[in-house]
């Protein structure tokens, strides 16, 4: 299918790649990368192209699970393209270099068809970002927070009591509050915004608000303030004249009811169009966190190493296999439930245990494999692939392990002594020394979380890099497993 829908200089390189480079040939890599090209190139287009109102919570969900869905339709289609033609099996011999660059050639051929939705994303990011440049936007929120009090749009702005006798709250529209309502993001900052200090505060709006200014100034910032709700798609019925002359009505009162105060203009849709251009400009989206890339990189990671040992061992042992893997996990819950162990932290230990003893069994099978040179044992396969699957996990579920049921982090002497402190702090005042211990506590606390932390990564690193030291020697294995006779 795929070369039906390829042109012709697809089918040139393909033809080329089988008389002078066979592994990269039987990858499909270079069909992978001209649909996820095209692919790519479509989703940044409809993300140019597609209506966004800056005024609502934009559906990025909805658009991503459709370009992923036509991703996963392509990556299927390239999986099956990719495992008819197996070498491993048919000729039994593969050199180290080729591992390395067999497997890299599946992750890159996963991650074309992966980062689909990626391109829609960016470009309809950018397209929302350039809705109004930084000096615009930044102009557009001092005058709403400059202006919006003489708009009477929310009790909020001004000071407030509350009269209980006859329920009823009252604001004093000659007064702003101390922090009257801001249209600034709380998602900007002088680190990722470059007008940020051009911003006026709220000291600032509350030092300046006039309440007395003249019929002509007042009617001067309504009308400034419309233009810019006008810009967001907002305006209201009526003109700026009946505004100004109700402010001027009202603010005769030295005390006025709450229920006078009826705003013109839906305050919670301009927020939320100023917060969505915002975050735009400042790339405040999913594909700009590094944790979106992070779990990509795995989810294209396991998938890789479950594509390339299914080319390297019998698909019934292969679906074999993933049933142990998911039912073991199961059945082990549920033993930690039915047998008689007291604690829920026992039960988890129980079942941790458990986990960790089928994966050195799993590491066993290794060796026991190694050594066989007789006969095709499918127990042991299907626990050689057990390994090679958890390999690259293996170090960090025992760091986990450790921090979990050990003290060597000193989580739990740290972490407990400040909670502890936490509640006594509240019911009689600390002395000085108890602050000094508790500060110089918390202080451990937090390094000990920190090298936890670094642990955790330098053992999700030391992961990667076992199981690409030791991938020739697994592909090998598997292959000599491929070759050898079936007990009767």
């Amino acid at each position: 299918m795929l070369k039906k829908l390829a042109p012709k200089f697809v089918h040139n390189i393909d033809t080329w790649l089988l008389e002078n480079h066979p592994v990269i040939w039987m990858s499909r890599v270079h069909y992978a990368l001209w649909f996820g090209l095209l692919l790519g190139a479509l989703s940044a287009a409809v993300g140019f192209g597609v209506y966004v109102n800056i005024l609502q919570e934009f559906g990025f969900t909805l658009w991503y699970f459709i370009f992923g869905l036509i991703g996963f339709v392509f990556f299927c289609i390239w999986v099956y393209n990719y495992v008819i033609f197996n070498k491993d099996k048919s000729y039994g011999h593969r050199k180290p270099f080729e591992s390395y660059l067999n497997f890299l050639l599946v992750f890159v051929c996963i991650a074309v068809f992966a980062l689909v939705p990626v391109p829609f994303q960016y470009t309809c990011n950018l397209s929302i970002a350039n809705t109004f440049t930084d000096d615009e936007i930044t102009e557009h929120i001092n005058i709403l927070n400059e202006d919006s009090p003489y708009m009477l749009l929310a009790c909020s702005n001004y000071e407030s009591w509350r009269d209980t006798t006859y329920d009823i709250t009252y604001v004093n529209v000659h007064r702003l509050s101390e922090y009257p309502d801001n249209f600034l993001p709380h998602s900007l900052n002088e680190n990722n915004f470059k007008n940020y200090h051009k911003f006026i505060q709220s000291k600032e709006v509350v030092k300046r608000y006039n309440p007395d200014i003249s019929e002509k100034e007042l009617l001067h910032k309504i009308n400034r303030y419309l233009d810019v709700t006008a810009k967001y798609g907002l305006s209201p019925d009526l003109p700026a004249e009946y505004y100004a002359k109700n402010f001027i009505k009202l603010r005769s009162h030295p005390k006025l009811d709450c229920d006078l105060i009826d705003s013109p203009i839906n305050e919670y849709r301009l927020q939320r169009g100023i917060q969505n251009v915002c975050e735009a400009k400042i790339n405040d989206r999913l594909i700009f966190e590094t944790g979106f890339w992070i779990i990509q990189f795995y989810i294209v990671f396991v998938l890789s190493v479950l594509i390339s040992l299914f080319k390297i061992t019998q698909w019934k042992h292969y679906l074999l296999t993933a049933v142990i893997m998911i039912f073991y996990p199961i059945i082990v819950l549920i033993l930690s439930e039915l047998l008689p162990i007291h604690g829920g932290s026992s039960r988890q230990l129980f079942f941790f245990n458990l986990v960790f003893l089928f994966l050195l069994f799993s590491a066993y099978s290794i060796y026991k494999n190694y050594k066989n040179n007789l006969f095709y044992r499918p127990f042991y396969n299907c626990f050689n692939q057990v390994f090679y699957i958890a390999l690259s996990f293996m170090p960090v579920l025992l760091v986990l392990y450790l921090h979990e049921y050990s003290n060597l982090f000193h989580n739990k002497d740290y972490f407990q002594w400040v909670s502890d402190f936490e509640m006594e702090t509240n019911r009689i005042k600390p002395s000085l020394q108890e602050l000094y211990i508790n500060r110089l506590n918390q202080y451990f606390y937090y390094y000990w979380r920190q090298q936890y932390q670094i642990w955790v990564w330098a053992s999700l690193c030391f992961g990667l890099f076992l199981f690409f030291a030791l991938l020739p020697f697994l592909n090998r294995l598997f292959v000599k497993q491929l070759a050898l006779p079936k007990k009767k």
